[in-house]
């Protein structure tokens, strides 16, 4: 997987997640095919947000 849609996608991922708590609402899902599907992901989402002084 290219590195420019691995940032795409954690972008995304961040931006819906902060929707989702600015909201106060919850997201749930369902991953069919890899349980580590979304694991680095989000660990990318949680170490850009550290960085910045952001709640994980």
């Amino acid at each position: 997987m290219s590195e420019t849609f691995e940032v795409d996608r954690v972008n995304r991922i961040a931006d819906i997640l902060l929707g989702a708590a600015t909201a106060k609402g919850l997201i749930g899902y369902r991953v069919d095919t890899r349980p580590d599907f979304l694991s680095q992901p989000l660990d990318e989402v949680s170490r850009r947000a550290f960085d910045k002084g952001e709640p994980m």
